[in-house]
């Protein structure tokens, strides 16, 4: 009768909570790949460029694991996560638009903090089953794309601009 019974312990913990059910010394790890350098001229079309975001989760034990992922975006120095601008490193009052967004498509989801028109990136890892760290049934790892959106015919002052933007992961 002992197999039964801890059998029904089990089923109990996995009912009662399976966002969780058991983690043992769980972490997650951020990664985000820094845009590069970008030339833009003013009689060029828009430029794009692409940075990703990796968030990996893992434990030594995990029986039936989830962890919801929210992934917000700062407006940068301008405040404003629908109109952000970089400035120049010299001459600060000149400014360069851009925009952060999910795709390379010019048209695509503004990325943010949910306020102005944007969005935020969401979802969930989920782990049946993670031993050593090794997930056997499931995904603890996501990749999520940023395209940085500099649009044409920006009259500005040649030089280097540059802008930080504040990410924030939520994970619960």
């Amino acid at each position: 009768m002992k197999p039964l019974k801890v059998m029904l312990l089990l089923g109990a913990l996995l009912w009662a909570n399976a966002a969780s059910a058991i983690t043992v010394i769980g972490s997650c790890n951020f990664t985000l790949t820094s845009m590069p350098g970008l030339s833009y001229s003013v009689v060029a079309p828009a430029q794009t460029q692409a940075a990703n975001l990796n968030i990996n989760c893992s434990s030594v034990l995990t029986i039936v694991g989830s962890y919801n992922y929210t992934v917000s975006y700062g407006g940068g120095g301008a405040g404003n996560v629908a109109n952000r601008s970089m400035r120049h490193a010299s001459v600060p009052s000149s400014v360069l638009g851009y925009t952060l967004r999910q795709t390379s498509g010019a048209s695509s989801t503004l990325l943010g903090d949910g306020s102005g028109g944007t969005s935020m990136q969401t979802g969930a890892l989920n782990c049946l089953l993670a031993l050593l760290g090794s997930c056997l049934s499931g995904t603890t790892q996501v990749n999520l794309p940023s395209w940085l959106h500099v649009p044409a015919r920006q009259f500005v002052r040649p030089g280097n601009y540059s802008d930080t933007v504040i990410v924030t992961v939520t994970l619960n």
